[in-house]
């Protein structure tokens, strides 16, 4: 009897299978890959951002020289300066510090750095945009009037309050990114405390970003 005539490459039951050419598939990259490529082009676009607002900058030096008006200028730069200087440094603290704090890896610690300095960047633009109310504050006096309610001059909320919420705004959200980099240092750190098996599962995790508090 004759057998079957098969078909070129399929194995025959009962037969030994051929082996399958190797083939290197492609793979989704690493995370840390696609974060520090996403760093990157953030930062160029940064870079960019600040060219574009340092040449508007010329711009606003060469119009009030034109007007005779350069003292003006200098004010408004100092203060802008001096609130960008504020702003950059709590935020580049705010984030930074926890890479320090916790025991992460070197290529952690650079990324989060890394980090720090493109935020603090971007926040201390917005910050610095903000010098003609702490011009008013600093240059505020007082109406001669008092509120009804809370017994303070009008001045205050004229001047002084403004700047308040400005100041309160700022430091709340670096409070609250410190927090969220100080949770994700200390659970990527190496060397972290043994898990209490008594402690709920939201303990479990106030301990690894606070050891020293559960003993």
């Amino acid at each position: 009897m004759s057998s079957a005539t098969m078909a070129p490459g399929v194995a025959v039951l009962g037969e030994e299978s051929t082996d399958l050419p190797s083939v290197a598939l492609p793979r989704t990259p690493r995370a840390a890959l696609l974060w520090s490529r996403a760093l990157v082009a953030a930062s160029v676009l940064v870079t960019l951002f600040t060219i574009d607002r340092i040449m508007f900058l010329f711009f606003d030096y060469w119009l009030f020289e034109s007007l005779g008006l350069k003292s003006v200028f200098w004010t408004n730069f100092r203060m802008g300066a001096e609130l960008y200087i504020a702003a950059f440094v709590t935020f580049a603290l705010a984030i930074a510090v926890p890479a320090f704090a916790h025991d992460v890896s070197r290529s952690v610690r650079k990324f989060v750095v890394n980090t720090a300095f493109l935020v603090a960047s971007v926040a201390a633009y917005f910050g610095a945009i903000n010098y003609t109310e702490f011009l008013l504050y600093s240059n505020g006096s007082d109406f001669g009037k008092r509120d009804p309610i809370f017994g303070l001059d009008y001045g205050f909320f004229t001047f002084d309050l403004p700047n308040i919420w400005i100041a309160w705004k700022y430091l709340m959200w670096a409070g609250v990114l410190m927090v969220c980099f100080s949770v994700g240092c200390a659970s990527l750190a190496r060397r972290r405390a043994a898990p209490h098996a008594s402690l709920s599962r939201l303990a479990r995790r106030v301990s690894v970003t606070s050891p020293e508090i559960v003993s």
